[in-house]
């Protein structure tokens, strides 16, 4: 059986998944192992991170910083759009635009859907990629006409015609049938490579359902990481009722049922502009405890 983590955050925002799961991946390659990754849902924020905006033009295809960074990291042979199947481009609104109504400026700023202007959708049956784009025009019209023009310029980029859908519409198919897709993706990943790394987004118990499926769940924490069996992960997700929709979860709601096999610190990494972060002392130690737990599912499973 072949190893595979889900990386998850304790906390909402800056727990560190990306950088954990890139040292993974990278600790992998400088073990000889071959290893392949997963972002199945993401978002990103044009203002915030313009560079993978620009990224995004120059490689022809919407893809944000978390699947940009993982990619390079496991030094993968395969299309970005294979291992990021869902990418939404935020944008928020210039205040201008909403006639200086503050009110509706701040509501807008606290809304992922809000400020979705544009998804990437790739779909990966037969093992080949088929990618679409959905705009929310509305969107799109009330962000700066800087931004606009860099939106316009990533469909020109990639050849594509975007299908134009609303703001609920968006909603929809990101809540039902945009896990479906991912986890089509993800199916293919497992294929590939000794070592599957599967990151989160936010705080979410797991970003699908086939994303639940592995060996072993690395909870992310500012200073800690924490290492659980995938077999106990996924019990607590059933325990609390999260199986069809673990997305609408937080990791919160397991842990409190979960005793940690093991944990360490996670010191911070500086990263220098351009540069990969290297190889770090936590990780060598993190991916010997993954693969000491994935090694013990394997064995209760031949038990079995």
């Amino acid at each position: 059986m072949n190893t595979s983590v889900l990386v998850v955050g304790l906390v909402s925002h800056d727990a560190g998944k990306t950088t954990v799961a890139e040292a993974l991946l990278q600790e992998a390659i400088a073990r000889g192992l071959e290893p392949s990754t997963s972002k199945p849902i993401s978002a990103f924020n044009g203002w915030y991170q313009f560079e993978y905006l620009l990224e995004s033009i120059k490689l022809g295809v919407l893809v944000g910083e978390d699947a940009y960074r993982l990619h390079r990291a496991s030094k993968s042979r395969r299309p970005i759009e294979m291992e990021a199947p869902v990418v939404t481009l935020l944008v928020p609104p210039d205040p201008g635009s909403l006639n200086w109504r503050l009110a509706f400026y701040e509501r807008a700023m606290e809304s992922v859907i809000l400020q979705a202007a544009l998804t990437r959708v790739t779909t990966c049956k037969a093992g080949s990629p088929a990618t679409s784009y959905l705009m929310v025009e509305q969107t799109v019209t009330k962000t700066s006409p800087s931004l606009r023009q860099y939106i316009m310029k990533v469909l020109e980029s990639a050849r594509a015609k975007p299908h134009y859908i609303t703001p609920e519409e968006l909603a929809g198919f990101l809540e039902s049938h945009a896990t479906r897709v991912a986890d089509e993706c993800l199916d293919w990943a497992r294929l590939e490579g000794e070592l599957l790394v599967i990151e989160s987004y936010n705080d979410v118990l797991a970003p699908t359902r086939g994303s639940l499926n592995v060996t072993a769940v690395v909870l992310v924490a500012p200073s800690r990481a924490v290492v659980y069996p995938g077999s106990e992960y996924l019990r607590a997700a059933q325990a609390v009722g999260a199986l069809d929709f673990p997305w609408r979860f937080t990791t919160e709601r397991v842990v409190a049922l979960l005793k940690p096999r093991v944990s360490l610190e996670v010191s911070p990494i500086r990263r220098d502009e351009e540069e990969e972060i290297g190889r770090v002392e936590w990780a060598e130690r993190l991916l010997d405890m993954v693969l000491r737990v994935s090694e013990k599912e394997a064995e209760t499973k031949l038990q079995l």
